[in-house]
């Protein structure tokens, strides 16, 4: 059995290489570069480069296409979005080849475009936030009138090609509005860069996970956390979590997969409403997560389950683990929450304390088992800090268009 794994560099691919490898498989990892991260684990059997799909798309799908004719792979595994939207948008060319476990490309625009998977959510009676879908600027002062401030201006998309370039997009603290004025200002801010970006009531309260695998909509295998830190600090990818279990998570998150008929495996993102202690939904991740080291640490071996389940048909059930296992991913993302805490918070004696709490805690890529990882880890950290400096990126990841 012979699989690729796509973006070597993310701590998910990690997860995935080290799972797969474990189990015997051949695993071959791709990326731009052939030094990263999972591509210098000891479970990795071989590398490959492609080219970067952030900036020339056509060639990423074409270097991918040939691969998988020369080496002839039973299955290809995309992690993040950057490679999952461009196949899922051409799978017909690579199944001939290949299986993909990713769903189709319709089904995957359900979950990436935030203004889709929140009308599926309020069709399906899944609590949301207040949200507002303008259709053009004039809107803003009547929904000014009629909310409730503090708002968050959405982007539709994290991720949008432009003339071959990706742009990504996240929720920063410059999408946050307070007063009326700030919110027309902000509103226009964002919409250069997305279009028709959402309006959403701020949810005070607690961030939660719920990870999915369904066979054509039917369970295979499922796992919740709470965020315990997020950078940046004002909404974003966990950089410590906890495993938990919760019915209404669980019930909630299914009902909605269901709803999008989907295939495959998926990650829900809710808040826990400090004012009515109701699980409001946040969005869907319809690809690989990047917590998903934790859900292995904690006994759900997502990508082990779904490699059988695409190379078998199906796998028993699983939706029993260890709750209350901590993981992290300190390098660079949980260093950079302290960096933030430090800068910004009023409590900073107590990120600290907190920050040096190593005891019982895994970590999405430090590992005595399969220590080279690191490396890569920190050569990724060293290129985007690189990419901040010169102005092709954010502090907080966004990526942004050259001219």
């Amino acid at each position: 059995m012979k699989v690729l794994v796509l973006e070597g560099a993310k701590s998910a691919a990690l997860a995935i290489v080290r799972s797969l490898g474990r189990k015997g498989i051949d695993v071959t990892v791709g990326e731009r570069t052939r030094f990263c991260t999972a591509g210098i684990s000891r479970y990795c059997k071989s590398r490959i480069s492609y080219a970067p799909p952030e900036v020339d798309r056509e060639s990423f799908l074409k270097n991918i296409l040939e691969e998988i004719k020369r080496r002839k792979y039973d299955v290809v595994y995309p992690v993040a979005g950057e490679t999952t939207l461009p196949i899922s948008e051409h799978k017909s060319e690579f199944l001939p080849y290949t299986k993909i476990p990713i769903p189709d490309y319709e089904i995957i625009e359900k979950a990436h475009d935030k203004s889709q998977t929140l009308r599926i959510a309020m069709e399906s009676g899944i609590p949301c936030p207040r949200t507002y879908f303008p259709q053009n600027l004039e809107e803003i002062d009547k929904i000014a009138k009629e909310t409730q401030f503090p708002v968050v201006i959405k982007p539709r998309r994290k991720l949008k090609w432009i003339d071959g370039q990706l742009i990504r997009m996240k929720v920063t603290a410059e999408s946050y509005a307070f007063t009326p004025l700030e919110l027309k200002i902000k509103y226009k801010k964002v919409s250069q860069k997305s279009e028709l970006p959402l309006i959403q009531e701020y949810i005070p309260g607690g961030g939660y996970g719920f990870f999915a695998l369904l066979n054509h909509s039917e369970p295979r295998a499922t796992f919740a956390h709470r965020r315990l830190r997020e950078y940046p600090i004002t909404g974003g990818a966990s950089t410590l979590r906890e495993s938990i279990y919760n019915e209404q998570i669980k019930e909630l998150g299914l009902k909605l997969l269901k709803a999008m008929k989907w295939h495959g495996v998926a990650m829900v993102e809710f808040r826990l409403d400090n004012r009515d202690n109701r699980f409001k939904l946040m969005e869907v991740n319809g690809r690989w997560w990047g917590s998903l080291p934790l859900a292995i640490a904690s006994g759900v071996d997502f990508p082990y389950l779904l490699h059988k389940m695409v190379t078998q048909g199906d796998v028993e059930p699983v939706t029993e683990y260890k709750l209350g296992v901590k993981c992290r991913l300190l390098i660079p993302n949980d260093l950079l929450w302290l960096v933030s805490s430090l800068r910004y918070s009023n409590k900073k004696l107590e990120a600290l304390v907190k920050f040096f709490e190593f005891r019982n805690m895994y970590d999405d890529i430090i590992s005595k088992e399969d220590p080279l990882p690191i490396l890569g880890a920190l050569r990724a950290s060293f290129e985007d800090f690189a990419q901040v400096l010169t102005g092709r990126a954010t502090i907080s990841g966004e990526l942004i268009k050259r001219h």
